[in-house]
């Protein structure tokens, strides 16, 4: 039996344990299983916090982990030498209890019917991610995080190709046999803790210890995986990676004000402590369920405020994302034009066609068919161009006139390369030039 001897942490969960009896006589059974997880994990010698979070589970319709912990408390009140009768009652799923189970009181004025007191929709129990609630963190630690998780990220970029390559295999063995391979299970699990740990320590201030090993990741092992769903999971891949986007910045947020609420107090603030767990546990499920742990729909299930919170959140951010591709999209489509125009001059200047040339420069350049004919006297520098590649590009926005200056190089068929310089100006929804220069090494 693990014995606690310091007081400080032996008062953190009896306080915590009184906070789980509290938070169940009151009907808040999640958050009864959560403080009561905390008191075990600081004193995991004290039985009676066992029995409570059976009475929990037991209300979530957790029968295999209530009966866990039955055993786990009558295991301990026989090695403290308590006497355990056969005349004690029994529980549902068949341990017997020393202890009666703790009692709901009503609410003054309240009466529970079928309206006031809903069955509780019970949360999937195949993936769990643990956190327990840290009862202080360092102020000074927030300023030189990210410079101590650097070495954690490195590791698990190399972690996360090992177990991409043992997932492909994984996924190729699922698809053909409809079993995930122990081994190749363990492996995707691990990383997923791996990572889970990495990301609780470094954003989400959640832990003062790099290597994060209260955090805790369970998956159950499939007996069997769809077939049909291993291809399903590539088809939705887009659609997860925006909800998986969409979690991150809120998970991001949140953080942004923890690491205020740390710096000012110490700890971190329970509400924001509630909501970093409440995403983090369903970003969890949703990792097992892409990595083709778990088959279990009911791991898309989460409280109203986490979708709402997921769902705002990848739509802010895909149309952010949406803006900068449209942005980027419409920057290279423009130097290609201006590239294009580059080309057709050339071409021009190969047929020595000065009248299409100069339809090529806007109205207001000062170059004219004089300084066209003399640029296509030299031969050298048109009879054997090939092609250009641009090297650089810069565009100036004046009023509501638009410029761009390219540079690049002229590909010859023979000897070396020569440059060019443009200058253009948008005129008309079209890109015309405003002056160049060409220029070809002798050979």
């Amino acid at each position: 039996m693990t014995t606690i001897d310091d007081p400080f942490r032996k008062q953190q969960a009896l306080e915590k344990r009184q906070e789980g009896v509290q938070a169940l006589q009151a009907g808040d059974v999640s958050r009864a299983v959560t403080s009561l997880s905390e008191a075990i994990a600081l004193d995991p010698s004290e039985a009676s916090a066992y029995l409570s979070r059976a009475e929990a589970y037991r209300s979530l319709r957790r029968t295999a982990e209530a009966d866990a912990d039955m055993v786990q408390h009558h295991a301990l009140l026989a090695a403290q030498g308590h006497p355990i009768t056969p005349a004690t009652a029994a529980t549902p799923g068949g341990v017997p209890t020393s202890a009666p189970p703790p009692q709901i009181e009503p609410v003054a004025g309240l009466t529970p019917t079928a309206s006031t007191m809903p069955e509780p929709t019970p949360p999937p129990t195949s993936v769990e991610i643990t956190v327990p609630y840290p009862p202080c963190l360092s102020r000074l630690l927030i300023f030189v995080k990210w410079a101590f998780a650097i070495p954690s990220y490195f590791w698990l970029s190399l972690h996360s190709i090992y177990a991409s390559v043992v997932g492909f295999v994984g996924l190729a063995v699922t698809l053909f046999t409809g079993h995930y391979p122990r081994g190749m299970f363990e492996v995707s699990r691990g990383y997923l803790q791996h990572q889970f740990r990495v990301e609780a320590y470094f954003p989400l201030y959640l832990t003062d210890d790099w290597s994060a090993k209260e955090v805790t990741y369970r998956v159950d092992y499939p007996t069997k995986l769809s077939k049909l769903l291993v291809i399903g999971r590539l088809l939705l891949s887009p659609f997860i990676g925006i909800l998986v986007i969409g979690s991150w910045a809120a998970l991001w947020f949140v953080a942004f004000a923890s690491w205020w609420g740390i710096l000012f107090t110490g700890r971190m603030p329970r509400m924001l402590y509630d909501s970093t767990v409440a995403l983090l546990k369903w970003q969890a499920r949703i990792s097992a369920w892409s990595a083709n742990l778990r088959d279990d729909r009911a791991l898309f299930r989460a409280p109203a405020p986490v979708w709402a919170t997921v769902g705002t959140m990848s739509v802010i951010t895909t149309g952010i994302m949406a803006i900068a591709f449209a942005g980027v999209f419409i920057v290279l489509s423009d130097v290609s034009q201006g590239q294009e125009v580059v080309e057709s001059f050339l071409q021009d200047g190969k047929a020595s066609d000065v009248t299409a040339a100069m339809a090529l420069f806007d109205d207001s350049s000062s170059f004219n068919a004089g300084d066209v004919r003399r640029l296509f006297s030299n031969r050298s520098l048109f009879d054997d161009a090939v092609g250009t590649r641009r090297t650089a590009f810069d565009f100036e926005q004046i009023n509501l006139t638009r410029t761009m200056a390219l540079q690049g190089t002229i590909q010859y068929s023979r000897g070396p390369d020569g440059t060019f310089s443009a200058s253009l100006k948008k005129s008309g929804g079209e890109w015309k030039l405003m002056s160049i220069i060409i220029s070809r090494p002798p050979t």
